[in-house]
């Protein structure tokens, strides 16, 4: 994974990395070390209803519009 930009920012893109470099990368402290439990918690538990070990977080869950029907 590439280095922060100047404004503490990742570069744009789509990075594959494992969960221990994930771990060390951004889970720094106790509470963000939480936070990464609990989604791979949720991500453990969706993996049997998508059949892939590789998730891409922003498509985890449907939108609201989708969920109301109003997508195509």
């Amino acid at each position: 994974m590439p280095p922060f930009n100047e404004l503490s920012y990742l570069p744009t893109g789509i990075y594959e990395i494992s969960w221990s470099e994930l771990m060390a990368r951004f889970a720094a402290n106790l509470q963000r070390q939480r936070i990464a439990t609990g989604l791979a918690t949720a991500l453990r538990k969706l993996v049997p209803l998508r059949g892939s070990q590789k998730s891409k977080v922003k498509n985890l869950m449907p939108s609201a519009f989708e969920r109301l029907g109003t997508v195509a």
